[in-house]
């Protein structure tokens, strides 16, 4: 981006020495050239043009120094002297339009990138008057209606047609007092026709055609037209990656027959550097009189067809045929940069005489683009990123004085001077900010002549935070010692960035431990579940204590930022568990004595039991009990009248009350068979002992009343009247029994 004005010429800027060869005066006339178009633009300046004016066919009856043959050798750049000269020959006009209002025509084609539109157009057409009273061309010859001051061209660009009236253009002519006798009245003619170009679609050749240009027919006569365009983008384009500053130049400079020079100068207190393009449209130069040059600062130029010797060759560009036309100069060339404060063009003619009518001047500037990279596309808050700025000099005049800076800080250096097409590299540093943001760099810089230069470049930084959410919860919470706890741990990735690697620590549940659970993506949610039993807690006793764990979830984003959370939760294990015990009142009676029987069903767990019931034998001892509170215990007696020696078999179930956990999962049972003697009748055997029949497991007996009491701890001993105890307490499926038999009530029976 260019910033502020680089130069400009004034409509003073370019002027012309007139000199004639020796004897001149020291200071020759001057004539100035008017600025038709001052501007810098991201284009360039394009001159094409054609000949209304060719060689006479072979029959030609005109009066002819030279065959018609010789004359179309001299349109391809064969022969010598007049005869290959428009001099020697009788010109007639060309006419390749099919517009029969139009006496003669011609057409050129002209490039404009696609994408470009035009900024200016100018067209210049010229001839011979046939005025003068002694030069071939016009005596004799034919001569169109009206007058060349008069005459309206006719202009089509693209098959879109203008006619161009007097009021449209600016006319110029030679006076006739300043003519030798062998020299034509020569005209010119200009206009702005910039509106007929406003539409026309570019990217593509178009072709601009003009007719009824005023000339006579004859020997020595010439005719043709000129374009001269300025085209430009809105902005930096591949094609006009700088701007350019264009200035045309119009006028009517006449280079007569003899030996002369026109110096054109071209100030420019502050010289850009870099080569300059100049257009040029005159007429009547001859490929065949050679000795005319365009010297810039003392070097001559070549013409873009042939050679630095004869400049004016009758060549213009915009692909038109032939090569040589015998009247049109248009065309663009390189030139060196200025050295100095002005640039100087000499045209230097020998013998040959022409009419210019146009310079255009393209100067080269420096343009300045940089891109910006950052080292990495991403960092994390608080870190030093390192950029590389990329400075181009997309123009082809050299630029200085560079410095580049981000925020205020300067980066590393850059070159002194930077010469067109070139580019420098060098590195700033910044520290990354909490969020996302963009780094820009500001390039600065200054032409040759002292204007300032500046562009910007930005890049994204991408800043990531890595965040993680943990929760962990156990289902159920309390659980069964020798069941299993299903552990649900839930990761969050709260930040912006994907996580992977993740790794599940837990600091007494190893067996849940994960080494790798793969990636979460920013916003998501990964749940990792386990099951594992109380036992399985590294360092714990879960029979008197709740188990805590404490997980650790570790992952890390694509830079290899870790980001870590935990969680803790517990659990409780129970331990479930029953009593029973059976106290009779006789360990020995008589066939048919009743023997009470006092049974106490205990529940010293933490968990209360339901649908508790004594089971087994003797039936009358079975009792529905139901719920049975965390420490509670319940006493009740029952009556037995025996014929027989028994063992009885009573068992107490229920299951604990545990949240989620079924009956069937957690039942629990405690039994205690003691054995009664039944004494014989005199004179009778000792009836055999007879086992009890298995009572069904769920069997429940009719509700009766049943006495509760606190439950005692089996240490407790029995009163001494009592002949027999029997405890039993079972806990996870293991049954212990204790029996006591009283020392008096054995005394007794012995």
């Amino acid at each position: 981006m260019r910033a502020g004005r680089l130069w400009c010429l004034s409509a003073s800027a370019l002027v012309l020495w007139i000199a004639t060869p020796v004897g001149a005066a020291e200071n020759p006339p001057r004539q100035a050239l008017p600025v038709d178009f001052d501007r810098t633009v991201h284009g360039d300046v394009a001159v094409i043009g054609n000949a209304v004016l060719g060689c006479p066919p072979d029959d030609d009856r005109h009066e002819a120094q030279f065959p018609a043959r010789l004359c179309r050798e001299a349109q391809t750049r064969r022969g010598t002297g007049v005869s290959a000269q428009n001099n020697g020959h009788w010109m007639t006009w060309t006419d390749e339009d099919d517009d029969p209002a139009t006496y003669n025509s011609s057409t050129a084609s002209l490039e404009v990138p696609a994408g470009a539109s035009v900024a200016y157009a100018k067209l210049g057409w010229a001839g011979t008057t046939g005025a003068s009273p002694t030069a071939p061309c016009g005596r004799g010859g034919e001569q169109p209606p009206g007058t060349a001051a008069g005459q309206a061209p006719v202009l089509a660009v693209a098959g879109t047609k203008a006619v161009l009236g007097p009021g449209r253009f600016t006319y110029a002519s030679d006076g006739l007092g300043s003519l030798g006798r062998d020299d034509q009245q020569f005209y010119s003619a200009q206009a702005d026709v910039t509106a007929e170009f406003r539409a026309v679609a570019t990217g593509r050749p178009i072709p601009v055609t003009v007719g009824n240009i005023w000339t006579p027919q004859g020997r020595d006569c010439f005719a043709g037209w000129t374009l001269t365009v300025v085209w430009s983008f809105d902005r930096a384009h591949q094609q006009a990656p700088a701007p350019r500053h264009v200035t045309l130049h119009g006028g009517h400079v006449r280079v007569l027959s003899k030996p002369q020079r026109v110096t054109v100068r071209l100030d420019a207190p502050r010289p850009t550097g870099g080569r300059a393009r100049i257009g040029v449209t005159a007429y009547e130069g001859d490929w065949a009189q050679a000795g005319d040059l365009v010297l810039v600062g003392g070097q001559p130029q070549a013409d873009p067809a042939g050679g630095a010797e004869n400049f004016f060759a009758g060549y213009a560009q915009g692909d038109p045929h032939p090569v040589n036309n015998l009247s049109v100069d248009a065309k663009v060339v390189q030139v060196p940069a200025p050295s100095g404060s002005a640039t100087v063009v000499d045209l230097v003619t020998r013998a040959d005489a022409y009419l210019l009518q146009g310079l255009a001047v393209s100067m080269p500037l420096p343009e300045l683009a940089a891109t910006i990279s950052p080292d990495r596309p991403a960092a994390h808050a608080g870190e030093s990123v390192d950029h590389t700025v990329r400075v181009a000099n997309t123009g082809e005049a050299p630029a200085r004085d560079l410095a580049a800076r981000i925020g205020g800080s300067d980066c590393g250096p850059l070159p002194d001077e930077l010469a067109g097409g070139a580019s420098a590299t060098t590195t700033c540093r910044t520290r990354v900010g909490s969020d996302d943001h963009r780094v820009t760099v500001e390039v600065t810089g200054s032409s040759l002549a002292g204007d300032r230069l500046a562009t910007t470049a930005a890049a994204p930084v991408e800043v990531l935070r890595p965040a993680l959410r943990v929760s962990q919860s156990f289902d159920p919470d309390t659980v069964v010692e020798d069941h299993q706890v299903a552990l649900d741990v839930r990761v969050e990735n709260t930040g912006d960035t994907p996580l992977s690697g993740l790794r599940i620590d837990h600091d007494v549940l190893d067996p849940c431990d994960r080494a790798d659970a793969g990636t979460v993506e920013p916003g998501r949610t990964a749940t990792f579940t386990c099951r594992v039993e109380p036992g399985a807690a590294a360092g714990t006793d879960p029979v008197t204590d709740p188990v805590t764990d404490t997980v650790t979830v570790t992952a890390s984003d694509g830079l290899g930022l870790a980001a870590t959370a935990s969680a803790t939760a517990d659990f409780s294990v129970v331990h479930p568990l029953l009593t029973v015990s059976a106290v009779w009142s006789a360990d020995t009676v008589g066939v048919g004595e009743p023997v009470a029987i006092t049974v106490r069903v205990g529940n010293p767990s933490r968990v209360a039991f339901h649908d508790v019931a004594v089971e087994g034998e003797p039936a009358a001892c079975r009792r529905p009990i139901g719920e049975l509170a965390a420490g509670e215990a319940v006493t009740y007696t029952c009556d037995v009248v025996l014929e027989q020696s028994l063992i009885t078999d009573l068992t107490a179930v229920g299951a604990p009350r545990i949240t989620g956990v079924t009956p069937q999962e957690v039942r629990r049972s405690a039994s205690t068979p003691v054995r009664v003697a039944v004494r014989p009748a005199p004179g009778r055997e000792t009836p055999a002992v007879r086992e009890p029949a298995s009572a069904p497991p769920a069997q429940r007996l009719p509700a009766e009343p049943v006495a509760r009491e606190q439950v005692y701890a089996v240490r407790d001993a029995p009163p001494a009247d009592k002949p027999a105890i029997a405890l039993v307490a079972v806990a996870a499926g293991m049954a212990v029994m204790v029996v006591t038999a009283s020392a008096l009530a054995a005394a007794r029976r012995s």
